[in-house]
């Protein structure tokens, strides 16, 4: 449901996204209560003994998976405006969204 200023509510009139949160007027799919699968978003990469991904580099500079393909610090594959996208390359959720790293 959404009120009159466009934002998100529940049943009892609580708001629970800012209009200006939503992408597409949609929420953003790294929610809970949203399907998910975070098996989609990862690149393939081994982890460190402290659950680190271990990563590499291309000569740009920028983190790579063991194919080849840009992933952030966390091993989330991203485009090239570091928004997280998934396998097919479809964007998931916009890089503004993530933790600050």
């Amino acid at each position: 449901m959404i009120d009159e200023f466009g934002n998100v509510i529940d049943r009892d009139g609580r708001q629970i996204f800012e209009k200006k949160d939503l992408s597409s007027e949609e929420i953003p799919k790294i929610f809970p209560f949203t399907k998910f699968n975070i098996k989609n978003i990862l690149g393939d990469f081994e982890m460190d003994p402290l659950g680190n991904p271990i990563l590499d580099k291309d000569a740009s500079g920028r983190l790579i998976d063991r194919n080849g393909k840009i992933v952030n610090q966390k091993g989330y594959l991203i485009d090239k405006d570091g928004n997280v996208i998934n396998k097919h390359g479809k964007k998931m959720f916009g890089k503004e969204l993530l933790d600050n790293e």
